[in-house]
């Protein structure tokens, strides 16, 4: 029997400052760690912070990142994003605290460092794959390579998890993107994060079933912070007798 499949909040930092989880007593806004206790009050057993200032290259917030995975973490698994694409910002984002740090492999320029991370940090990191279609893109959206091709590479590197982000802008899994999903968590053996096209609950449980083929989690942002459906909801959405038309599993 395969795991219910988890969801992860994502937690986008910019200036120190993040949206909290609705309903907050601390209210719309706050800091890192005001963030992860109010998901880790909601149920999240993982947090998943989005650095938009070093993605943006004007700076970044690991100082407050790794104030949140020190004070505010008790059991909470921390996953850091935020253009690690170089030993430099590895090393200053491994000190943070943080229990994973995703490499964004498709912006990094030298292939052997990517391989050397992937092997030496192992279960620090995990490989973050941008794709859209069958294609592996940058995070500017840039065509890089066969998406597959990418993922043999990495996975023949020793990848100890994959983290794919969807990057076609259409904010849901379609049909044909969920194959491309399926294909990937079928040719490695590592787990699965996928990250981003999640609008609604039915969303989830469209992907559920491919938590049997090494889909761990979905990592999503904006429909959980403005309220579209809470944490609960997306638990409920993974069981395998969901009902949408009861927004819950079916009564006996």
């Amino acid at each position: 029997m395969s795991k219910l499949l988890q969801t992860i909040p994502e937690i986008s930092v910019a200036g120190g400052r993040c949206p909290l989880p609705p309903g907050d007593k601390n209210g719309d806004t706050g800091i890192p760690r005001q963030a992860l206790v109010g998901w880790h009050n909601q149920g999240a057993r993982t947090v998943f912070f989005l650095d938009e200032d070093a993605v943006n290259g004007a700076g970044g917030n690991l100082a407050e990142i790794s104030d949140a995975a020190h004070k505010g973490g008790g059991r909470v698994h921390l996953i850091y994003a935020g253009a690690i694409s170089n030993d430099e910002r590895l090393k200053a984002a491994l000190a943070s605290g943080a229990s994973q740090i995703v490499l964004d492999v498709a912006d990094a320029t030298d292939e052997n460092w990517v391989r050397d991370t992937l092997k030496h940090q192992h279960q620090r990191v995990l490989a973050g794959v941008n794709v859209h279609g069958g294609d592996a893109v940058d995070s500017n959206g840039n065509r890089v390579g066969d998406l597959y091709d990418l993922i043999d590479d990495l996975a023949s590197y020793g990848s100890p998890s994959f983290l794919i982000s969807e990057n076609s802008g259409r904010d849901h899994w379609f049909h044909k993107d969920r194959h491309v999903l399926a294909a990937i968590c079928e040719s490695v053996s590592s787990p699965v994060l996928a990250r981003g096209a999640v609008k609604h609950e039915t969303d989830i449980h469209a992907l559920a079933p491919l938590g049997s083929q090494g889909l761990e989690a979905v990592i999503v942002g904006k429909p959980l912070v403005e309220g579209a459906f809470t944490l609960e909801d997306a638990v409920t959405a993974a069981e395998a007798r969901y009902d949408p038309y009861e927004w819950g599993p079916p009564q006996p």
